[in-house]
């Protein structure tokens, strides 16, 4: 009760929002730390992500981009980690997608100024990728990774370029709004 304007509800990412009593473009922002890997489909994923958002809504993505042994035989275990389907897209033995096949997956569904805040954090295995909804609603065909990589590349969207310091100011701007709105104060006040 402490944090009564907090409201929770399960949400299966991998099956229709609107099915499971979300409506659809009515978040603002989205955060997902290290669990879209973790789906059948990524491109059937992203769609339902982006089904939540507002548009110009943004998906902040905290997720794998290498192949990790110790992951693979910690979670390898699950059958969780083996589910994906779209196996032309993650990198061989893994549901973890490459930083290039991210950009092409969120460019594909209809993101558009996706930012990886700091591409020399690659070596590291993980990325932190924020990308905004464009606010098409046109239905996209199902990606399933078929293909060579080089047919994938040609696929790759065109990328806007924004700046670390306009991101920041964009998920602050929304965070403040949001605060605002649950604890009543004006933003100018935050």
């Amino acid at each position: 009760k402490q944090y009564g304007f907090v409201e929770t509800q399960l949400l299966n990412i991998e099956q229709t929002v609107t099915g499971q009593g979300f409506e659809s473009g009515t978040i603002d922002i989205v955060v997902a730390a290290n669990v879209l890997h973790a789906t059948r489909n990524i491109s059937r994923t992203l769609h339902n992500v982006r089904t939540l958002l507002k548009k110009d809504g943004l998906l902040v993505l905290n997720e794998l981009t290498e192949v990790s042994p110790f992951l693979t035989m910690t979670f390898g275990l699950l059958d969780g980690w083996w589910l994906y389907e779209d196996e032309n897209i993650r990198l061989p033995g893994s549901p973890a997608l490459s930083a290039e096949n991210w950009q092409l997956m969120l460019g594909k569904e209809h993101f558009h100024k996706i930012n990886f805040l700091d591409s020399q954090a690659q070596v590291l295995g993980q990325q932190i990728i924020i990308a905004q909804n464009n606010g098409n609603v046109e239905n996209s065909r199902l990606i399933t990774g078929n293909g060579t990589k080089q047919e994938q590349q040609k696929q790759l969207p065109e990328v806007e370029k924004t700046s670390a310091s306009e991101i920041a100011s964009s998920v602050e701007a929304k965070l403040i709004e949001q605060l605002s709105q649950c604890i009543k104060i004006a933003p100018s006040r935050l």
